[in-house]
């Protein structure tokens, strides 16, 4: 996108990444955010501009509004015939689509008053039990983005596919999409409920009357009709507009059984109806999670947990395990320790006798061989399946690997805190580096091993100031995880005259220990509206003492807002330390002028003592409202060069370029494009790293990847120590469970020869997986994507975590050298 949003898009950056993890209330609250202060997308820090500012209220009259014109006649008892059908789910659930619906005009039921973008009702009495899939609700929760849910309320407008991990679960998916109510001058409508019938046939109809689109004047009539028997029936009266990206479908509480009518296709024309039908009682099974991974080492057992649960209507139910694993695998109790049997004796180890409702959590090691090397992977499956009845069954897979040693940096729901992953040759283990709510994370490594890890972390100040700011925290571990120096601030808002933001740093280590970091400084005036933006570059020793800076590089002073002119923006900081001991920066500017945005890379080298070496120069050269560049990426590379890649769109064909350049700024290698020929189109650039045999690793997300033509995959390519083009870029196979495609990609290399990639889930309602894949420097696929960490629980019931989005999230770790004294004989 060329024009507008852009201002806007650097003001969200406050709060974004904090979204994963709930939003903040504007209370005074010191130096930590209060957890209990989480809140739904869109509330605002103080200080900061919200990231939706909302529309003035509709000029609507919030009562019943007059009725339908040309309401349809009910159809007859048995006129009613199926068009097409689908399913059934795990569970059982079948969806018919009905040639004729029979419409319920609940608008002479009750007005729930909800109105608004992205809000939800209190709970409303449905006034019967209503069944759903294992279990049974008295009350529902309804959306103005057309969506009902049980046990919980949700405003989420970013529909998704059914089913999905992520929350919302336990939903019935009307017409999920991004809707308001009586909202903005969009529409006047408003959302009613109706209860009808009487015991075993009563219902509940749950009509949204004349709604939209968020930004549209489309209206959209349809209605959730819940019925005693568990049968749901979806129908539209009418539909207008964009009717192609909504969510149609039922879910159940764990976002791991679902069936869908459609997701962001066509197919939901006025009068049309879908009847769920609720499957007789029967033996059933719930496994849950259905995929996990992680690390494993020569010899030693990783341990999963999953958890099975009987929900079926049969009565107790006992569930027979079976496994199929190249890798051997052991079953056991929660505890870890105590073997499960064959309690029924039927020749196949089980979980023993569940009651309805009831479950059991199953401990499962993996042993890898003792003979397992770097790079070997393992997938075990194991399959549950009831005693009583043939059929019910469900396959978990669980995900093995041999690492390369490296560090990740990440955060997750279960404490918030910043978090530094260590994989080591013999162990894998979190430390805990930093206070919770953390973002923008990064991590780099020392010559002799030692990590820095950086984050930024927001602050309200609380009177006077009554505004917030944003920090730059860090904090050294040894090779082993002992911390070095604890966490603090490298630059002090505390004084602060008005909202201060210092984000993305960008961190690098050279040679002598000099630790090199880069952010981008927003100043915003709150009563002007106005920013200002500058790079900035501290250099700290190996003890982390400030030696140089903060320095200012770009000593911007211009002010302005998202209309203003020749203002710049820097943003997307970028740093190598090359083994001559010099940092070369890069950044991106953003300039609107009358003609169009001007989007350009630009560099500088400066020495580890902070004496300029090359000052600021330009590395592209857009044209106004044609092209653009952005997304850098930069790496060291030998002798005492580093390469920069970034992104061109708006070109002939989106593509990646790249550049090397010299310690002392010159040009070695000028701009040369690096995907062209690819079969997957670029829409963006991640990271690159120099191979331990001088090969060049990069790599980018990409739409069009064999087999997944409409999320972004990882793709990269390999260069040889001349920089040319070993091979046609590859792409990484998508893992099962990242269905919205990847993001958050770092590359670090090994000893061995081999680029280690990590990356998250590109939806960040669906961000609680970290994945890893190893790649050999021939670009072979030595270990596939698999899932090496997931997310906890977190306080809200939610999964959720946050990495680095700029090549920032991993590192690569150096074994300890012993050597040995010579001894002559």
């Amino acid at each position: 996108m060329r024009a507008g949003g852009r201002w806007r898009t650097v003001v969200t950056l406050s709060v974004a990444l904090l979204v994963m993890l709930g939003s903040f209330t504007g209370q005074a609250l010191g130096d930590t955010p209060n957890p209990e202060a989480l809140s739904s997308p869109g509330k605002c820090l103080p200080g900061v501009p919200c990231p939706r500012e909302p529309y003035a209220p509709g000029e609507g009259d919030p009562t019943k509004p007059p009725p339908l014109p040309d309401t349809p006649e009910p159809a007859a008892a048995g006129a009613v015939s199926p068009q097409s059908s689908g399913g059934p789910d795990e569970f059982g659930y079948t969806w018919t689509e009905l040639l004729m619906f029979s419409w319920i005009d609940a608008t002479v039921g009750t007005n729930t008053g909800l109105a608004g973008d992205d809000t939800h009702t209190g709970p409303i009495d449905i006034g019967f039990d209503f069944k759903f899939y294992e279990s049974t609700y008295s009350q529902v929760y309804v959306s103005t983005n057309g969506l009902l849910t049980f046990g919980q309320g949700f405003d989420h407008y970013q529909n998704t596919p059914v089913p999905y991990p992520a929350y919302p679960n336990s939903l019935v998916a009307a017409f999920w999409d991004d809707l308001c109510v009586n909202y903005g001058g969009y529409n006047t409508g408003a959302i009613y409920y109706l209860r009808q019938g009487t015991a075993p046939n009563r219902s509940l109809t749950i009509e949204w009357y004349r709604v939209s689109r968020t930004g549209s004047s489309d209206l959209l009539t349809f209605e959730v009709v819940l019925y005693e028997n568990g049968n749901i029936d979806l129908q539209y009266f009418g539909m207008s507009g964009n009717l192609q990206s909504a969510t149609v479908g039922i879910e159940d509480g764990n976002g791991t059984t679902g069936l869908q009518y459609l997701y962001k296709a066509p197919g939901m024309p006025s009068s049309n109806a879908v009847r769920f039908s609720r499957p007789a009682p029967a033996a059933r099974v719930a496994v849950w999670p259905l995929r996990q991974g992680g690390f494993a080492h020569a010899g030693e057992a990783a341990s999963s947990r999953v958890v099975i649960r009987n929900t079926g209507q049969q009565g107790p139910d006992t569930y027979d395990l079976t496994v199929a694993s190249p890798w051997p695998v052991a079953l056991y109790a929660a505890d870890g320790s105590t073997l499960l049997t064959d309690t029924d004796h039927d020749g196949t180890v089980d979980t023993g006798a569940l009651a309805e409702g009831h479950a059991i959590t199953v401990t499962a090691k993996v042993t890898a061989p003792g003979t397992a090397r770097l790079g070997d992977a393992n997938i075990a499956a194991i399959t549950v399946a009831s005693s009583i009845e043939s059929g019910p069954t469900r396959t978990v897979f669980l995900e093995s690997a041999v690492p390369a040693p490296f560090s990740q940096i990440y955060a997750d729901s279960v404490d918030a805190a910043t978090t530094a992953y260590l994989v080591r040759p013999h162990m894998s283990a979190p430390q805990k580096v930093g206070d919770p709510y953390g973002s923008d994370l990064a991590v780099a490594e020392a010559p002799n091993g030692d990590i820095a890890c950086f984050w930024r972390r927001t602050r309200y100040l609380g009177p006077p100031h009554s505004f917030s700011v944003e920090e730059i925290e860090y904090a050294l571990l040894d090779r082993d995880g002992a911390f070095l120096r604890q966490a603090g601030r490298l630059a002090d808002h505390s004084s602060a005259a008005m909202p201060t933001f210092d984000r993305s740093p960008a961190v690098a280590i050279a040679p002598n220990g000099r630790i090199g970091v880069l952010w981008y400084r927003d100043l915003y005036n709150s009563s002007t509206y106005q920013h200002n933006y500058n790079m900035y570059l501290a250099i700290l020793d190996s003890s982390g003492t400030l030696v140089y800076g903060p320095a200012n590089l770009t000593n911007n002073s211009s002010w302005g807002t998202s209309g203003s002119y020749n203002v710049p923006v820097f943003q997307s900081p970028r740093i190598a330390a090359t083994d001559d001991n010099r940092f070369v920066l890069a950044w991106t500017r953003t300039l609107r002028t009358p003609q169009g945005y001007l989007d350009d890379i630009y560099y500088a080298v400066e020495s580890t003592d902070g004496a300029q070496v090359m000052g600021i120069t330009g590395l592209t050269a857009d044209t106004a409202g044609a092209t653009g560049y952005s997304a850098p990426a930069l790496a060291p590379i030998s002798p005492a060069r580093a390469i920069v890649s970034w992104f061109g769109n708006g070109t002939a064909a989106d593509d990646i370029f790249y550049a090397v350049l010299s310690s002392s700024g010159a040009l070695v290698k000028s701009s040369t494009r690096l995907s062209e020929g690819a079969t997957a189109s670029p829409t963006g650039n991640y990271d690159a790293v120099e191979l331990s045999n001088g090969r060049i690793l990069l790599a980018w997300p990409a739409v069009g990847c064999p087999g997944e033509s409409s999320v972004a995959r990882i793709s990269y390519a390999i260069l040889d120590s001349a920089y040319n083009r070993v091979a046609p870029p590859a792409c990484l196979a998508g893992h099962p469970t990242a269905q919205s495609g990847d993001a958050g990609v770092s590359v670090a290399a090994d000893g061995s020869g081999n680029a280690i990639l990590t990356w998250t889930d590109s939806d960040p309602d669906a961000r609680s997986k970290l994945y890893y894949a190893l790649v050999g420097s021939d670009g072979t696929v030595r270990t596939p994507p698999m899932i090496f960490h997931t997310a906890g629980l977190g306080p809200s019931g939610a999964y959720y975590l946050t990495t680095s989005f700029e090549g920032y999230g991993n590192t690569s770790y150096t074994p300890l050298r012993v050597f040995l004294p010579l001894v002559l004989r």
